[in-house]
């Protein structure tokens, strides 16, 4: 289990990638999405807790299409387990290490306070980290290391602001379709596991994938019009 935060981008790439192809093209992939999903939880700490939540959403969103296709799911229970059998390890042998962790970069959870400050802490934390004004404002990245932000721009190009807003257009209008769904629901759990602590962008760096893709949506959608 690693700190290899540039690679969880690419990989995360990867999964929803082989996600799709899963859920729209060939059922059989489910395989590859579990080894891509795997691979990219792995990756870094921060991406255990955007997976884990991720997937539940995944389960919950397309539980029909599961359902449909329970028999490749049974087929993939070995793959699965094969996969859990690392983090079912480090758990038995470290199972300080989560406390451990938010203890190490001095997050507000394991602080004496009560839940419901923690609670809410938390959630401004998570709406922070999708906040337009955070990714495309170029004061943004004031506050953090010197090697974390560009002086007078933002983590995000602010040209691709309006495409990103009329690609969300696009995601919202067809929210029914799955394959919007998971657009949508990739964007939403980046901050999952920041928000913990402090929202920093090595921490939330997978975020670029989902803002492309709302991207290339929102192009899409001018080239239609």
């Amino acid at each position: 289990i690693g700190y290899i935060e540039p690679v969880a981008g690419p990989l995360y790439a990867v999964f929803l990638l082989a996600y799709m192809r899963y859920s729209f093209h060939s059922p059989t992939s489910l395989g590859l999405a579990a080894v891509a999903g795997a691979a990219t939880f792995y990756s870094y700490n921060n991406m255990m807790l955007v997976m884990g939540v991720l997937t539940a959403c995944l389960l919950v969103s397309d539980f029909r299409y599961h359902i449909l296709h329970r028999r490749i799911w049974l087929r993939t229970l070995p793959i699965l387990a094969l996969l859990a059998i690392p983090l079912v390890e480090f758990r038995i042998l470290h199972p300080e290490a989560i406390r451990a962790n938010l203890s190490a970069v001095a997050s507000y959870w394991v602080e004496d306070l009560p839940l419901a400050a923690k609670l809410l802490h938390y959630v401004q934390n998570y709406l922070h980290g999708l906040s337009p004004i955070y990714w495309f404002a170029p004061e943004s990245g004031t506050g953090t290391l010197p090697t974390q932000f560009i002086p007078g721009a933002g983590h995000l190009g602010y040209l691709l602001l309006p495409l990103v807003g009329l690609g969300l257009y696009v995601v919202f209008r067809n929210l029914r379709s799955s394959r919007y769904r998971l657009v949508l629901l990739s964007a939403l759990v980046i901050p999952a596991s920041s928000a913990l602590d402090t929202v920093e962008i090595y921490r939330v760096l997978a975020m670029v994938v989902p803002a492309l893709i709302l991207g290339a949506l929102g192009l899409e959608q001018l080239g239609t019009w």
